[in-house]
């Protein structure tokens, strides 16, 4: 029987040993001012690369994701998903919508009237020179239109575009 209570005592004073120490270690710890741990999710390296993308902007990859993730490892712990071109897209802003929309809006018939006339003088004065190369017709003339677009149509926009889209950049890296 005195063995049992030797035995007793002994284990009684490991686990108060083991609280004291374990209170020791936490006055000695916890009561310092220490800096929280610089753990962050980044989307940008040091140089302001590219290195994620923020998947909630796009719902509908983030609905076939999940499910994938949810699987049990088991043996395999490698699992794919295939992201083809294009499947994808993510949602305009609103601001940047309305934007886009009220410029479409301020352009003109006549501005319009123009890319079209500008392109049937092209087409015009071109048939001849490319009378048997009709491919290489086709893709002047439309590379002319294009152009005509891009100067009355697009340009204007990027410009008021780019002005909005520098505000939000400027946001983001405020944030960061």
């Amino acid at each position: 029987m005195p063995e049992t209570v030797t035995i007793e005592r002994e284990t009684k004073t490991g686990f108060l040993k083991d609280i004291c120490a374990y209170f020791r270690d936490f006055l000695d710890t916890d009561f310092k001012r220490q800096a929280a741990p610089k753990r962050s999710i980044t989307l940008k390296d040091p140089a302001r690369n590219l290195t994620g993308v923020d998947a909630s902007k796009y719902p509908d990859l983030v609905n076939e994701v999940w499910p994938i993730l949810r699987r049990p490892i088991g043996d395999n712990s490698a699992f794919s998903l295939a992201v083809p071109r294009g499947r994808y897209r993510g949602r305009l802003k609103t601001g940047l919508k309305e934007l886009i929309d009220k410029h479409a809006q301020s352009l003109g018939e006549e501005d319009l009237n123009t890319i079209a006339d500008r392109g049937s003088v092209t087409a015009r004065e071109l048939k001849a020179e490319f009378a048997n190369d009709p491919d290489r017709y086709s893709e002047t003339v439309t590379a002319s239109i294009k152009g005509d677009m891009v100067r009355t149509i697009v340009a204007p926009l990027v410009v008021k575009l780019e002005g909005a889209l520098a505000e939000r950049g400027r946001l983001a890296r405020l944030r960061d």
